[in-house]
């Protein structure tokens, strides 16, 4: 026998939420799935997504420059804050 309740929990893709947070004093942009996120500076930003899915740099900033893989969502992740600069 199948149980639909286990089917179809199994199939549902669960959003992980990361804050990011600029520690500088320009606004940094974060692209995620091809949509762009600005940053203010000393703000932070709620965003949420599927399990591998890249953030990259689209500004600048330091340590990392425009186009440059910051990180990949991962289950661990969920409600952490990732602070960059």
């Amino acid at each position: 026998k199948s149980n639909p309740d286990a089917a179809t929990a199994q199939g549902q893709v669960a959003n992980i939420a990361v804050q990011v947070y600029n520690r500088g004093l320009v606004s940094q942009d974060l692209k995620v799935e091809g949509k762009l996120y600005t940053v203010a500076p000393h703000q932070a930003l709620t965003i949420k997504a599927t399990s591998g899915t890249a953030v990259y740099a689209d500004s600048p900033g330091t340590g990392y420059q425009k186009g440059e893989l910051l990180f990949k969502f991962a289950p661990a992740m969920n409600g952490a804050t990732v602070k960059f600069n």
